[in-house]
């Protein structure tokens, strides 16, 4: 489903063991319905035409986003709030100022009541990430602190690429 002007309100889609993909080109996307699938991967994305930030483009989830064992992406131009239940055994990404964003601005924070839950939960807010949770832990990709070789090695390369890994708070 693609919008083309304005914003998108999504009572309810199930998928069965197909994607869903659910996106607009100038608009904030809002559900009030479950939105399923049992296997098919789940994308919501909220895009910002606007030379401005006088209409931002987000994702405001109000119903339950649930995609078995298939990828969730919540990407937004602007803010995402997620006040229901997003879950999948597989990976889970919300990322806030991260979609199409004409005007180049810092406004994505992700917030909300909901819980997040998947293998590896990514979350990526300009703003920052309010959490209100009652979960004993959180998952999310953390950088590994590492020290680059200033030395030649045997090669003669040394490795400069950081590494991340997944850790449990």
């Amino acid at each position: 489903i693609t919008s083309t002007t304005g914003d998108l309100a999504v009572t309810a889609l199930t998928g069965g063991a197909g994607t869903i993909g659910v996106t607009t080109t100038d608009g904030s996307i809002t559900t009030s319905g479950a939105i399923s699938s049992t296997d098919g991967a789940i994308t919501l994305t909220a895009n910002d035409a606007t030379a401005d930030d006088s209409t931002p483009a987000g994702i405001t989830v109000g119903g339950t986003i649930g995609a078995g064992t298939a990828a969730i992406q919540l990407l937004a131009a602007d803010d995402v709030a997620v006040n229901a239940n997003v879950t999948s055994t597989g990976n889970v990404t919300v990322t806030a100022d991260g979609a199409s964003d004409t005007f180049a601005d810092d406004n994505g924070a992700i917030t909300g009541t909901g819980t997040i839950a998947g293998n590896l939960v990514t979350l990526n807010a300009a703003e920052g990430i309010q959490a209100n949770t009652t979960a004993t832990t959180i998952a999310m990709p953390v950088r590994t602190p590492r020290t680059l070789n200033q030395s030649s090695s045997s090669s003669g390369a040394s490795s400069r690429n950081p590494t991340y890994s997944a850790r449990k708070m």
